[in-house]
């Protein structure tokens, strides 16, 4: 890899040592995670975010690596265009994705993988190929055309700013906006975190939408920037990582940390409410009962959760709601029914028939 003078975020995860960082491809069904414990905060509850996807990410938050168009939740079509790498084996190199090699150029193409990396080859069929990920894509970037909901075409430029790795949560970069004319910073991509930070994790094959949180591992190419401000990003930082545990536990995370109760994409909270999660998937026969024994000085339990959403709710983790507040439309319950203008019950003495062992998530909150 080569060396280069970053400006590194310190981007502090505090992450519990166990997972190692994502591999997608060697992914198992369900692994050991490892938790965030909080940040700054002295109670063991860090802040929470009601958001999918930054905002001023809502138009490349999603692409495909070979250049084909893709159509996002929000309406916005984006196709990659070009590449740029500086200072590889063959000095600054740009591939044009939707244009025929040029014989006797060097070319670059995204690697298959969760831990993002780009791939240098020479000019010639024996020259070294060379991997680049982490710091070395530094300055790397990619120009997109994005076609807006009003039909319009316009280009977008994102260029990595900095670059920061965590030995659980893995690889996490901070892009900026470029003006395509002048080269000059419009913005940062994502939206600022509770820790003052601006990264994003990258992952493979993963698609979500923006407005229903419906998640999906589709492959066809597709690559996710996940902002540690959007569910998404902040899920690995708790540990769920998707290639580290059940596909169903990243998705129960993400849910879990905007407060999106009925599993339908609202958010009954903020950004700055506290949050933990625990689950059973390190603990098989954890139960709510053990939840309320494992809660420390200053914390409540706030929900228990499975794949469709919360099964009970102590406290909201938003002051300003009540439980009574919670109704949900449509709400799938536990054992296959559904139910309508559905409020949950409090978990205070909740017994969960659970006898198949599914997973479930137990958040706390701020008491």
């Amino acid at each position: 890899m080569n060396t280069r003078n970053t400006n590194l975020l310190a981007l502090a995860l505090l992450l519990s040592t166990g997972a190692a960082a994502c591999d997608q491809a060697e992914a198992p069904e369900v692994s050991e995670v490892s938790m965030r414990k909080g940040v700054g905060t002295g109670t063991g509850l860090t802040l929470n975010t009601n958001r999918w996807v930054s905002p001023s990410a809502r138009d490349v938050y999603e692409f495909k690596r070979d250049g084909s168009w893709h159509t996002n939740s929000f309406g916005y079509e984006t196709r990659l265009d070009s590449i740029t790498v500086v200072d590889t084996l063959y000095g600054d190199v740009t591939t044009e994705l939707n244009e025929p090699p040029v014989d006797g150029e060097a070319h670059l193409e995204i690697v298959p993988g969760d831990d993002f990396m780009v791939r240098v080859e020479g000019p010639n069929p024996d020259d070294a190929v060379e991997d680049l990920d982490a710091e070395d894509l530094v300055d790397m970037e990619l120009a997109f055309t994005v076609r807006a909901p009003d039909g319009i075409d316009h280009d977008v430029v994102l260029v990595v700013a900095s670059f920061v790795t965590d030995p659980s949560a893995g690889d996490f970069y901070e892009f900026n906006k470029i003006d395509p004319v002048n080269d000059v910073v419009i913005g940062p991509l994502c939206q600022v975190d509770e820790m003052n930070h601006r990264s994003a994790r990258i992952y493979d094959g993963l698609q979500v939408d923006g407005e229903t949180g419906v998640m999906a591992y589709t492959g066809a190419a597709l690559h996710h920037i996940a902002c540690t401000a959007s569910a998404p990003g902040k899920a690995v930082q708790f540990g769920y990582c998707p290639a580290d545990v059940h596909i169903d536990a990243f998705v129960m995370a993400n849910r879990a940390i905007r407060a999106d109760y009925c599993a339908d994409g609202h958010p009954y909270t903020f950004p700055g409410n506290l949050l933990d999660i625990d689950d059973n998937l390190q603990t098989p026969t954890m139960t709510v009962a053990d939840a309320y024994d494992n809660l420390e000085s200053g914390q409540t339990i706030e929900a228990v959760w499975n794949e469709n959403g919360v099964l009970c709710v102590s406290k909201p983790r938003a002051a300003s709601i009540m439980r009574e507040d919670i109704v949900c439309p449509f709400k799938e319950m536990a054992d296959g029914t559904y139910a309508y203008n559905w409020t949950p019950p409090t978990c205070d003495g909740y017994i969960d028939d659970n006898p198949n062992g599914d997973i479930r998530l137990y958040t706390r909150t701020a008491q």
